[in-house]
């Protein structure tokens, strides 16, 4: 006799469908992690603009805090996020203390607290 048991590779998930197993991986790269994180930071700063009733053509300067690691991420992607937000120029800040603006908010992303602060330019 002979038995089988199927098992899924670490970092794959299986789903049984009509001909077959469809396999996916689920990890995530760092490339796609910095880049997922830049554009939920863009995303709250274009949010925080409305809020602020900004015109569409107006410039601004941010300000950010966020722990050391994921700066490390966002880097890649600053002058990236700057554009699409139109900021004349993103500071990172080490102390949230330091984060100042018109209009300053505190977001979580994921597990990770990032304070914003956006000054009309």
């Amino acid at each position: 006799m002979v038995e089988f048991e199927e098992s899924v590779a670490s970092g794959y998930v299986s789903v049984k469908v009509d001909g077959g197993v469809l396999f996916l991986n689920t990890r995530i790269s760092e490339e796609e992690l910095a880049e997922g994180f830049a554009r939920d930071i863009l995303r709250r700063i274009q949010f925080m603009r409305k809020e602020m009733s900004l015109p569409v053509d107006a410039y601004i300067e941010t300000y950010i805090y966020m722990p050391e690691e994921q700066e490390k991420l966002f880097l890649k992607y600053k002058d990236y996020v700057a554009g699409e937000t139109r900021s004349k120029e993103i500071l990172l800040v080490r102390d949230p203390n330091a984060v100042k603006g018109d209009h300053v908010k505190e977001w979580e992303i994921g597990e990770v607290k990032v304070k914003i602060g956006v000054k009309r330019g």
